[in-house]
């Protein structure tokens, strides 16, 4: 099985170290990429592993980050840390699934 990789960016280190503390304590791996329930891993098999990216390693990874995304990231953290702005959408994505839910039975209802 081919081990994947992939970065994250949230709102802020709370939430970074919150992601790490689920996954560090609830070992879980995904049968496919779309798993969204997930599953405890076998001997076999490796859990999803976080980490948190500090120091040079954070360095390199923002020097391959577009400018526009870069510039965009700031003005987020600096809106979310004044208070003008909340950390997550005031919908949730509960809700906007159920609404994607009912727009394609309408649709094949057609």
């Amino acid at each position: 099985m081919t081990s994947l990789q992939c970065y994250i960016r949230v709102a802020s280190p709370d939430h970074a170290r919150a992601l790490v503390d689920y996954f560090s304590c609830r070992p879980i791996i995904q049968s496919h990429g779309l798993d969204d329930i997930g599953e405890s891993p076998g001997a076999s098999k490796k859990a999803i592993t976080t980490e948190i990216i500090e120091g040079k390693k954070e360095e390199v990874y923002w020097e391959k980050v577009p400018e526009k995304v870069r510039r965009q990231a700031v003005e987020k953290v600096v809106k979310v840390l004044s208070g003008n702005q909340p950390l997550m959408p005031a919908q949730s994505t509960q809700g906007h699934s159920e609404e994607s839910r009912s727009r394609k039975k309408r649709k094949r209802g057609q």
